[in-house]
C-alpha cells in the first residue's frame, strides 16, 4: 500500500495537471495497487507453475494444455463479430467473469486432481504422498492467481480510459 501511493504520488506528478475525477490520488493509487497485484500474482502463478513442472512433470503439462484450451475458447467466444447482439456464450463472459472463471478454475482443480491421484490408482504404491499434497497445494494456489490476474487485468481494461486521462498529459 505504501509503495503503491508513493508510486501513485510520482506519478500523479508527472502527469496531468486537469482534474480528471475528485478524488484523482485515490484513484490513480488504486489502479497502481490493482496493477501491482496483476504482476505480483502473475509472477507466483509462474513460479507456481515451475515448481509444478519440477515436482510432477505430467501434472503441469496437463495443465498448461488445459489452460491453453480455455483460453482459446474463451477467445473463440468473445471474438464474435456481433456487439450489438453477442450471442449467450458470449454475453454470460461479459456479464458473469467472476461465475464463468470460478467454474473454469473448479474444473481445472478437479481434473488436476484427478491427474495427480492416478499413480495412487493405477499402481499400488507408485505415488509418492508428498509431492501429491505438494502438487495439491501448489495447483489450488496457481489457479487462484491466473483467476486473479484475469479478474484485475479485465477490470483496469474497462477502466482504460479514466487510467489514460489520470495519467498522460496528451
Amino acid at each position: 500500500r505504501r509503495w503503491s501511493e508513493d508510486a501513485s504520488t510520482e506519478i500523479h506528478e508527472e502527469a496531468n495537471q486537469l482534474v480528471v475525477v475528485g478524488n484523482q490520488r485515490e484513484q490513480a493509487e488504486s489502479y497502481y495497487k490493482t496493477f501491482c497485484e496483476v504482476c505480483a500474482s502473475a509472477m507466483f502463478a509462474a513460479l507456481g507453475m515451475a515448481a509444478l513442472y519440477l515436482l510432477d512433470l505430467r501434472l503441469a503439462l496437463f495443465v498448461t494444455a488445459l489452460l491453453v484450451l480455455q483460453f482459446v475458447f474463451s477467445a473463440l467466444v468473445m471474438s464474435g463479430p456481433d456487439d450489438v447482439n453477442p450471442g449467450r456464450l458470449r454475453r454470460i463472459l461479459e456479464e458473469s467473469l467472476g461465475g464463468y472463471l470460478s467454474v473454469l478454475t473448479s474444473l481445472n482443480f478437479l481434473t488436476g486432481f484427478l491427474v495427480i491421484l492416478t499413480p495412487f490408482a493405477l499402481s499400488a504404491g507408485a505415488g509418492n504422498i508428498v509431492v501429491a499434497i505438494l502438487s495439491i497445494v501448489i495447483l489450488k494456489q496457481v489457479l487462484g492467481n491466473i483467476t486473479d490476474v484475469i479478474k484485475d487485468s479485465v477490470s483496469l481494461n474497462m477502466n482504460r480510459q479514466k487510467i489514460d486521462a489520470l495519467l498522460f498529459r496528451e
